[in-house]
């Protein structure tokens, strides 16, 4: 079974490190696509229709390769210059990138050699060659000048000799280690010393170079890795005073490439260089130092997590001028490393820049609410095929447009969602092709060493006295970018990128969408440059009529005057008018009593009638004034209050008007009294208005009369 993503991560590795893109062959061709070099015309790789890869691979490296998992004799063709590589995702994916590397070179020329690539170093700039043939990892070629001598084990103090300086390309193999079966090796002396001036290896070094990582247990590279971990912090804080003037020079540089001579000059050069971080300790010719000590706080040694952040910065700023390209690569993994040490604060547009984008479809999908009208209008106009900028109706009327747009946006959505589940925004940018698979650190030396799944435990124990970390404890983490994106962990242990939405290109239906908000905000607003009808049809003008429809409709709505009334306060009102009122009667029945007694005794003295209704005032026939029928305190007693005379006024039918007008009360007030009362005792109100007059309730006159009867 063809694992997709392994056969993408290849394609995509070959377009990014050589520029080629997979040609197809013929139909008749067993090929679906081929890789080829731009130069020589030839193939290096091939990807066969029934699921293999051929890969063209040097002679010596084939009887080694094909018994490995995941690789084959080749198919087809000479077997003794290709490989089969199976695409179900057995093989070492680090391993058949640097295969490809290999392919690519003898491609170009298949007699050029490691050898002579490294004589034409010195005539060239420091790199060049790496340009033009990429990244590899061989070891250097050593010529024997004498004849192997084995040293018998258990030999003690044995002397490093010329013969014992090449361990076929690690370059720091001592007499008295000895290759054995199987790969594994023993350490014979501790008390070697270096042959030139017989100085002794510092103990820190020899820890160093006693760790040793099986290369078949972890298909190569992945075992390399590893290596490269524990060594780097056995020394994390080593610090040396060697002088040494070598070159040492390798695209993926570690430390078991070095001899001991380059060991104590990398690490007398990375003491001084963390002592004084600048251009000035920055090597130029001997770039590679420099990416050992990237790799070396990639895997966390020597530095926390901030630390290691601050010094990668300070490394790619320092590199912007010396090596644009590698000050590039730096960047990439800062990136990473903010990801894999959770450094929430150091994210950032300069390393994340799909924040920007992220942020206009959180927007867009409504799971982020924008700032301001403007922010809204300018995250749809990144997304949308239709540019609202280029528009200058849009741009007089951006507000408005910008609020129409997210109508029609939320309309959309609401459709979509109704009739298949999906929202405006899962339709344009939704992921197409399921989980996405993320790769930390491409192209560095680096040990996953908070992976759930790795295998390098025991060999943490043996090598550093305790594994640092437990196999559960960094399973299912999460890191959070922004409002959709994060990074998770898989079951495996490797990466993936968690984002429901994907944005590759700007949509064509959001800006089919846009296009005819614009024409029609343009009718509707009187525009005199109207848009003409897109071909889109129906199934985009309705909906957007019909929103647009809505926004307007509120808008006339927001327009007109609105008058609040809180029903729940008019009680609390009437409560303290009446209190007002009773006050106010009082006083101007006090100041009425005292001008009328002033008006009494006037009179006497004057021979004037007295005002009616008082003491001395004379008959009615004689002052002029009718006698009414029947007076009206003799309705409802002369003790009765304004609220009983009412009561009793209307159940038998009595004038009430005069009374009223010589006691200055209101009518209305006293007949909202009687009903507040009567809500209280039978639960609903008894007098009504009829215009101006108060009339009872002909159903509660029972229940009037006996209430008056028990309040009497």
């Amino acid at each position: 079974m063809i694992d997709l993503d392994f056969m993408v991560s290849i394609i995509n590795y070959c377009k990014r490190r050589f520029g080629a893109e997979p040609l197809r062959p013929g139909k008749r061709s067993k090929a679906s696509m081929v890789l080829c070099h731009k130069s020589s015309d030839r193939w290096y790789g091939i990807f066969l229709k029934e699921g293999a890869f051929l890969l063209r691979c040097s002679p010596e490296h084939i009887e080694i390769l094909k018994d490995l998992p995941g690789f084959s004799p080749a198919l087809y063709l000479d077997k003794s210059r290709w490989i089969t590589v199976s695409m179900d995702g057995s093989a070492d994916e680090e391993m058949v990138r640097l295969l490809l590397l290999d392919a690519f070179r003898i491609s170009d020329d298949p007699d050029k050699s490691e050898l002579h690539l490294l004589d034409e170093l010195e005539e060239e700039k420091p790199g060049a060659w790496l340009d033009r043939y990429a990244e590899r990892d061989e070891p250097a070629q050593v010529t024997f000048t004498e004849v192997y001598k084995d040293v018998p084990l258990g030999t003690p103090s044995a002397e490093r000799t010329p013969a014992a300086s090449h361990d076929g390309g690690r370059g720091f193999i001592d007499a008295g280690v000895k290759e054995e079966r199987g790969g594994s090796r023993k350490i014979i002396d501790e008390s070697i010393k270096e042959e030139r001036g017989g100085t002794a290896i510092p103990e820190t070094l020899r820890k160093l170079r006693a760790v040793y990582i099986p290369s078949y247990e972890f298909g190569g590279f992945r075992g390399n890795n590893l290596e490269f971990y524990l060594q780097a912090r056995i020394a994390a804080d080593y610090e040396d005073d060697h002088e040494w003037d070598g070159s040492f020079v390798r695209f993926r540089p570690v430390y078991r490439n070095m001899s001991l001579e380059q060991l104590r000059g990398y690490f007398s050069w990375r003491t001084k260089f963390r002592r004084n971080q600048g251009v000035e300790t920055a090597p130029k010719r001997n770039i590679s130092f420099i990416r050992v000590h990237v790799f070396e706080i990639l895997c966390g040694a020597g530095v926390t997590p901030e630390e290691g952040f601050e010094q990668l910065e300070g490394i790619r700023n320092i590199y912007r001028d010396i090596d644009s390209e590698f000050s590039e690569q730096v960047a990439e993994w800062m990136h990473d490393y903010v990801i894999y040490y959770h450094l929430k604060d150091h994210v950032s547009e300069e390393l994340f820049p799909e924040l920007e984008t992220d942020r206009c479809l959180a927007i867009l999908a409504g799971s982020r609410e924008a700032e301001s009208y403007e922010e809204y209008f300018n995250a749809v106009d990144r997304l949308a095929a239709y540019q609202m900028n280029r528009s200058a109706f849009f741009n007089k009327n951006r507000e408005t447009a910008a609020e129409a747009i997210k109508r029609v946006v939320a309309e959309f959505s609401k459709e979509f969602m109704e009739k298949d589940g999906r929202t405006l925004t899962d339709l344009c940018f939704g992921v197409r092709h399921g989980e996405k698979s993320a790769e930390l650190f491409d192209r560095a030396i680096f040990y996953d060493w908070r992976s759930p799944g790795r295998r390098g435990a025991k060999y943490e124990r043996k090598y550093l006295g305790s594994s640092h970390v437990s196999l559960n404890d960094w399973a299912g983490e999460t890191f959070t970018v922004d409002d959709i994106r994060s990074y998770a962990r898989r079951q495996d242990g490797r990466w993936k990128v968690v984002c429901p939405y994907e944005f590759e290109k700007p949509s064509k239906i959001l800006g089919y969408i846009v296009r005819e908000t614009d024409r029609q905000l343009r009718l509707r607003l009187d525009q005199k440059h109207p848009l003409k009808q897109g071909s889109y049809g129906e199934g985009i003008t309705e909906p957007v009529k019909a929103a647009l429809d809505g926004y307007f409709a509120d808008l006339e709505e927001a327009a007109r005057p609105h008058i609040d009334i809180d029903m729940s306060a008019l009680a609390a009102i009437r409560r303290d008018a009446a209190v007002t009122r009773d006050s106010l009667i009082i006083d101007e029945e006090d100041e009425f009593d005292e001008a009328e007694a002033e008006n009494v005794d006037e009179a006497k003295d004057k021979n004037v009638p007295a005002p009616a209704g008082s003491a001395e005032a004379p008959d009615a026939a004689d002052s002029g004034f009718p006698e009414p029928a029947e007076r009206a305190e003799d309705v409802g007693g002369a003790d009765a209050g304004p609220e009983i005379f009412l009561l009793k006024a209307l159940l038998d039918g009595r004038p009430y008007e005069d009374y009223f007008r010589e006691k200055h009360l209101r009518l209305s007030i006293t007949a909202d009294k009687v009903n507040e009362i009567m809500m209280e005792v039978i639960g609903d109100t008894v007098i009504e208005f009829d215009g101006e007059k108060p009339e009872l309730v002909e159903d509660y006159e029972e229940d009037v009369r006996e209430w008056l009867d028990d309040n009497e």
